[in-house]
This record gives structure tokens, C-alpha cells and sequence, in this order.
């Protein structure tokens, strides 16, 4: 008669202990998400102007891509927030990234 109830208890100390480590988690996901997302944007804005690349990169935005422009500005920012000469990740293939709610 007791072990049901036991048996539920536990359970609910343990789901109340994973929420609250998926909580703890999240947060500190989005806390490194969100202080790597300004240097990232920053890095991509001064790396398509410097690169000359605006309307190639802006025209395969609006179409949903990451063509020849975009990948360029995006492995240049790469290497430059990980502290890498601009060109050394030139020859790296990137993965293919497909516009959410595709």
C-alpha cells in the first residue's frame, strides 16, 4: 500500500529535480546564446561591408540561402571570433543551413 505512493513521490522529486536542472540549463544556454549573438551580428555587419559583398549577401538573405557572398562574410566572422588569421577558414565546407519552417 505504501510503495504506490512511494513510488510517486519519487517520481515527482525526481521530475521536479530535472525541471529544475532543464531550467538552470536553458538559462545558461541563453546566456551564452545571447552574449554570442552581438560580437556575431557586429562581426557579420563590418565583415559584409568590408568585403564589398552587400547586395550578393542581402539579395541571398531575401531569397532564403547562404550562397558564395554570405558564406564568405560568415567563415571571415568564424575565424575572427576565434581568433584566427581572416582567410584560414576559407578551404572549411559549411554545413547546409535551411531557412526555419522549411
Amino acid at each position: 500500500m505504501i510503495r504506490p505512493r512511494l513510488e510517486e513521490r519519487l517520481k515527482d522529486e525526481c521530475l521536479k529535480l530535472v525541471s529544475s536542472e532543464v531550467s538552470a540549463l536553458q538559462n545558461l544556454v541563453n546566456d551564452s546564446c545571447q552574449s554570442m549573438a552581438r560580437p556575431a551580428c557586429v562581426c557579420l555587419i563590418e565583415e559584409t561591408s568590408h568585403s564589398g559583398r552587400e547586395l550578393g549577401v542581402v539579395t541571398e538573405l531575401i531569397s532564403g540561402r547562404i550562397g558564395d557572398d554570405a558564406e564568405v562574410v560568415i567563415k571571415r566572422c568564424l575565424g575572427k571570433m576565434l581568433g584566427l588569421p581572416a582567410t584560414s577558414l576559407e578551404n572549411l565546407s559549411l554545413p547546409e543551413v535551411r531557412p526555419s519552417g522549411h
